[in-house]
């Protein structure tokens, strides 16, 4: 199993509920099928995403064979858990039309389909970590923690127009909305709703993604639906 940013926060806000069993990824063999599973077969080895991240820490759970995949040779369960969540939050984030909307017939894991794309990748990080992420493409990287960070951004990237915030605080969604240019530009976040936008510019377009709308059906998570 693989523990994300979700699992705590949904642990430090109850936001599922008192009994509720928390986890969003994890890897395994598959036990049973339902009648009407078609790609998935008994004895498989999958990761999978689960709906509302409720069960990866169990013993046993159920999952949608619409959000899982094999996994190839090569591949260890323990790495392959750690995929599902983030790769659909950053194809949500980067594509769907109520987030960046980034046209796909264009020429980390969101780096990596955003290079897909034919994009240019600038990212933030510390310091320690600016060859980490070069080794998956990143045109150039930059010290959030620098005073001058957004003003560092909009000189070597002027027309920067997607900002996907991974980290959503106040201060990294404010710097976010400062880098990007004036003009056309939008700022997807991982929080739902208005929390840590307060410095946001008011030219700046927010919006936000919830990995669970992937799965096409109703969802509430605490306050937010």
């Amino acid at each position: 199993m693989a523990q994300n940013p979700t699992d705590i926060q949904s642990f430090d806000t109850n936001a599922l509920g008192d009994g509720s069993v928390f986890g969003c990824d994890f890897a395994g063999v598959v036990e049973e099928v339902g009648e009407k599973v078609k790609i998935v077969e008994t004895g498989d080895v999958m990761a999978r995403l689960i709906w509302g991240g409720l069960g990866a820490y169990a013993k046993y759970t159920l999952a949608d064979e619409r959000i899982c995949f094999k996994i190839p040779r090569g591949i260890t369960p323990a790495a392959a858990a750690t995929v599902p969540l983030a790769t659909g939050t950053a194809w949500l984030a980067l594509f769907s039309s109520g987030c960046l909307n980034i046209d796909r017939n264009r020429k980390g894991t969101t780096v990596l389909l955003a290079r897909t794309q034919g994009l240019t990748v600038f990212t933030t990080c510390s310091q320690r970590n600016f060859d980490l992420v070069k080794t998956v493409d990143a045109q150039s990287a930059f010290d959030y923690t620098d005073a001058d960070v957004a003003e560092k951004i909009r000189k070597v990237a002027p027309d920067l127009t997607y900002v996907f915030d991974t980290i959503d605080n106040v201060e990294s969604s404010a710097i976010a909305s400062q880098a990007i240019r004036d003009e056309g530009s939008v700022l997807c976040r991982v929080r739902p709703g208005k929390a840590n936008t307060v410095k946001c510019t008011a030219r700046t377009k927010v919006t936000d993604v919830l990995v669970w709308t992937a799965f096409l059906k109703e969802h509430a998570y605490g306050e937010f639906k």
